[in-house]
């Protein structure tokens, strides 16, 4: 609701000091691209994580809200100790309590890929770079 607010108030700004649409409008497309630019580079840094990741069996305990996060997230054992996944969950009716899995455990981190959070973060990273090369492409053959 906020974004709202402040978006409002920078076009009303832009129109009281007689910036142009088509400035604003490539104000707008240029930020779209900043975002999708900043979300390849998220996923690459992810891809990067389950890369170094090695894959462990597991029992998916729960679903739960860690410490200092406002997103819940699903817990997993392996090798005795306790997991959190990576990405916030999934609705819950996909995860069943004490059902073994194969998940990717990134020890550096203390955290783990479920099938969830690596066919995100897999789809993500292909999905994002198609979009960013595309915006390269239209970017050089528009300014061309």
């Amino acid at each position: 609701m906020e974004f709202f607010a402040v978006l409002a108030v920078v076009i009303v700004l832009c129109i009281v000091l007689g910036v142009s649409a088509d400035v604003m409008i490539m104000g707008a497309v240029g930020l779209a691209a900043f975002i999708i630019f900043a979300m390849t580079i998220l996923f690459i840094f992810f891809a990067g994580r389950l890369l170094r990741s090695h894959r462990t069996e597991a029992v998916f305990l729960r679903v739960d809200k860690p410490e200092g996060q406002r997103f819940r997230c699903a817990y997993y054992e392996a090798g005795g100790r306790e997991y959190p996944c990576v990405f916030p969950s999934e609705p819950s009716i996909m995860y069943r309590e004490g059902k073994r899995c194969m998940v990717f455990l990134h020890t550096a981190s203390g955290k783990v890929f479920d099938r969830f959070a690596a066919t995100t973060c897999m789809l993500g990273l292909a999905l994002s770079l198609v979009i960013s090369a595309g915006i390269i492409y239209l970017g050089i053959v528009f300014f061309r």
